[in-house]
């Protein structure tokens, strides 16, 4: 289906409505936030980030979220692969390579050489 450019012009305001539903949901997390944990609303939390007055904690506390999801994807990632592994292999036999994996895991030919 092709893409109208009366369709495209008719999202643009859907793009910019969820832009600013998503800041505003956005802020009042925070306000909540600061709520919760001060005792009062501030919308200074949605500025200064959740409470981190010096730019050099907020800094270290991303680097620390970084570097946590890093690890969470890589270990996840590798006990993934092993479970695939054990359960059906990663790897086909050297002769079904030279051979070829259209014609042995699928039944077909690529390409007619």
């Amino acid at each position: 289906m092709a893409v109208l450019p009366w369709r495209s012009m008719a999202m643009r305001p859907m793009a910019l409505l969820v832009t600013h539903i998503s800041a505003a949901c956005g802020s009042l997390t925070w306000m909540a936030m600061e709520w919760i944990k001060h005792g009062k609303p501030s919308v200074l939390g949605i500025f200064s980030g959740y409470g981190f007055a010096d730019m050099g904690d907020q800094l270290t506390v991303q680097a620390i979220g970084v570097v946590s999801v890093l690890v969470y994807t890589a270990v996840v990632t590798f006990v993934i692969l092993k479970v695939v592994d054990v359960d059906i292999g990663l790897r086909v036999t050297f002769d079904a390579e030279i051979e070829g994996l259209d014609l042995i895991l699928h039944d077909e030919r690529g390409y007619d050489m």
